[in-house]
């Protein structure tokens, strides 16, 4: 967003537009410059800023609701699981002998 900011506000294309900042560089060290930052550039920045709690408060949210699923899935399989092994030590128990009498000796 930052980025996009600071080349909607440029009277030049984004890549194009640097201020050269004044002062002694470091011996090796690339030449310092900042990005040029136009009104538009500005009154972004300043809706951002502006935002931010909102912005915080949605991206809060949104992790609570998508841990929140991921939780509901994990409980939803364990217990499909846990029904799955209730169902075969149902299985377990039957006594097919009796079944095979056709249920005498109950």
């Amino acid at each position: 967003m930052l980025e996009a900011a600071r080349a909607a506000g440029t009277a030049v294309p984004g890549a194009q537009a640097s201020t050269p900042v004044q002062g002694p560089v470091a011996p090796g060290r690339a030449p310092l410059s900042r990005a040029a930052m136009g009104p538009v550039a500005a009154a972004l920045g300043e809706f951002l800023q502006g935002r931010d709690r909102d912005f915080r408060s949605m991206a809060e949210r949104t992790e609570a609701s998508v841990l929140g699923a991921a939780e509901a899935t994990g409980a939803y399989c364990r217990g499909d699981l846990e029904a799955a092994e209730h169902a075969q030590d149902a299985a377990r128990a039957v006594r097919l002998d009796l079944l095979r009498r056709g249920g005498e000796g109950r």
